[in-house]
């Protein structure tokens, strides 16, 4: 998978750093932009490399009901991470 260096690196933070960030609404709604921001580069990514399918796959899992969250009245869900449970 080829990665721009323009998109945000949220995917590769570390565990620990990113369940510090977690802990207040301030960094939960950090945390929601560097994943909108991600997933746009990575649409744009795919776009310019001519794979729409991809970029359609990454637009549908982003809008809900062809409206971004962001824009609407939707809620962001945060989980505490049970891979070690």
């Amino acid at each position: 998978m080829m990665v721009s260096p323009n998109t945000p690196n949220f995917l590769t933070t570390p565990k620990h750093i990113t369940e510090s960030i977690m802990k207040t609404d301030m960094n939960k709604e950090f945390l929601i932009d560097q994943m909108g921001e991600t997933i746009f580069h990575r649409f744009a990514d795919f776009m310019d490399q001519h794979d729409y399918e991809t970029a359609d796959c990454l637009h549908s899992e982003w809008n809900v009901d062809g409206v971004d969250p962001e824009d609407g009245k939707y809620e962001f869900l945060f989980l505490a991470d049970l891979t070690q449970v």
